[in-house]
């Protein structure tokens, strides 16, 4: 198997891969606040699980938040905007020098609005960011995705996207 990459991912001379065994407790939980008002939603979420991995982390503990606000108070608009946080900390993967892996930080951000064309079909548009750290050797990498759709939505409120 080529490891080179992975150890040039994480800055490393090399990394190998051994069978390991730990045992830890970790504190689990979801936690949501939401207010719902005439024209308007907000909701704020925070979880932190266990993770089994993503290809390169074994096993970690995730952290993930977001904020999201919509509004629909004009008659055939939606208007939404959301921001969050995910974070990977490795809990057993170690490298060859015994360290742990690096910590794997993402934030996002991101807005949208839906408009009515007809009874229940939307136009809708969406743009999203997201910025990604690994704690190692300055890796940084921030991309955007912009996005034109339509959908289809009974109903008499305009379609939330959030």
């Amino acid at each position: 198997m080529n490891l080179g990459p992975l150890a040039a991912l994480f800055g490393l001379p090399s990394v190998i891969f051994q069978p390991f065994y730990s045992k830890s407790t970790n504190a689990s939980g979801f936690a949501e606040l939401r207010r719902q008002f005439k024209r308007a939603s907000l909701s704020l979420q925070y979880t932190r699980e266990a993770n089994p991995g993503n290809g390169v982390y074994l096993t970690s503990r995730a952290d993930n938040g977001t904020v999201r606000f919509s509004y629909t108070g004009l008659r055939k608009l939606n208007l939404g905007i959301d921001g969050g946080y995910y974070g990977l900390t490795s809990l057993g993967a170690l490298t060859r020098q015994g360290t742990s892996l690096p910590n794997d930080n993402e934030f996002s951000a991101g807005g949208g609005v839906s408009y009515e064309v007809v009874h229940t079909v939307y136009l809708t548009s969406r743009y999203d960011f997201r910025h990604q750290e690994i704690d190692v050797g300055g890796y940084r990498r921030s991309g955007y995705r912009v996005t034109f759709g339509m959908a289809f939505s009974p109903g008499k409120v305009p379609l939330s996207l959030w």
